[in-house]
Order: structure tokens, then C-alpha cells, then sequence
């Protein structure tokens, strides 16, 4: 690759220190990895992390509100209604209006409970092959310091 003549070096090392040790720059280099390894993972079933993911707390939650899912998930709620809609295109979740409300509610349905039996056996086993590769103690040692980092974040 050619170097950008518009920087100085001084101005690029910046640039690589800033990728180098920037949070944002990490974490998410760090989640698209585990994200296609578990989405490689599911691959079988055709259900992709992050929907799993949702499966998974609409399940645990019963019949929920996308308002919810979007503060349990940590997303907006356009992108909670985009990450829905496959689901329900394939009939694993419901999405109805609360009586009475526009609020759009959620709800796993008996195809999505199925789908759900076939993916935990498939996330236990990359789950497994990821802590034997990482570490079970490294894991839980980073997963408190994501936990108290996502909490740092207002």
C-alpha cells in the first residue's frame, strides 16, 4: 500500500496510534470477529448472531415491547424493527400492536422456540470452542471489564 503524501509521518503515526488504541477502533474489530464466528457457527440453521440474540430475549422475556429490546440490546429502535423483521419473515417471532397502543410488541412463536433448541446446542458448542481458545478465567475477567466499560458509557 502507498503512503498518503498529504500527511506528514509524524501525522500518520497519529493515524496508526489512533487505530492502534482507539476503544471504539477495538471493540468493535473485536465484535465483527466474534460476530462471524458465531454467525459462521449457526451458518447451518440460518440464523445469524445478532438474531439469535434477540431469539434469546424475547424468549427469556416473553411477549415484549421493541422499546425493550432496544434498551436490553443496547440498540435504536429502527434498528431493533430492522433486526426484527427477518424473524418474523420467517415466522420465528410475532409482532403485533399492544391493545390500545402503537407500541409493537414481540413474541416467540413455536417455529422460533424449535429454531431456538437447534441454535443453543450450536452456541454451547462455539462457546465452548471459543473459551477453550481464550481462556475460561480471561473471559470472565474481560467480560466484567465490558460490562463496567459499557456502564462507564453514559
Amino acid at each position: 500500500m502507498s503512503k498518503n503524501r498529504n500527511l506528514s509521518d509524524q501525522e500518520r503515526q497519529l493515524c496508526t496510534t489512533a487505530l492502534e488504541i482507539c476503544p471504539t477502533v477495538n471493540l468493535k474489530r473485536a465484535s465483527r470477529a466474534m460476530n462471524k464466528f458465531y454467525d459462521d457457527a449457526l451458518q447451518e440453521i440460518a440464523l445469524s448472531c445478532g438474531q439469535l440474540v434477540i431469539l434469546l430475549a424475547v424468549a427469556r422475556d416473553g411477549p415484549t415491547t421493541y422499546a425493550h429490546l432496544s434498551r436490553e440490546l443496547v440498540l435504536d429502535m429502527t434498528a431493533v424493527g430492522r433486526a426484527v423483521k427477518p424473524l418474523a419473515a420467517r415466522r420465528l417471532v410475532s409482532i403485533n400492536s399492544a391493545p390500545g397502543s402503537r407500541r409493537k410488541m414481540v413474541k416467540i412463536t413455536e417455529t422460533g422456540v424449535a429454531c431456538l433448541r437447534k441454535a443453543v446446542p450450536l452456541w454451547q458448542e462455539a462457546t465452548n470452542q471459543f473459551l477453550e481458545g481464550f481462556g475460561e478465567r480471561e473471559w470472565s475477567r474481560l467480560r466484567k471489564e465490558l460490562s463496567r466499560t459499557s456502564k462507564f458509557v453514559p
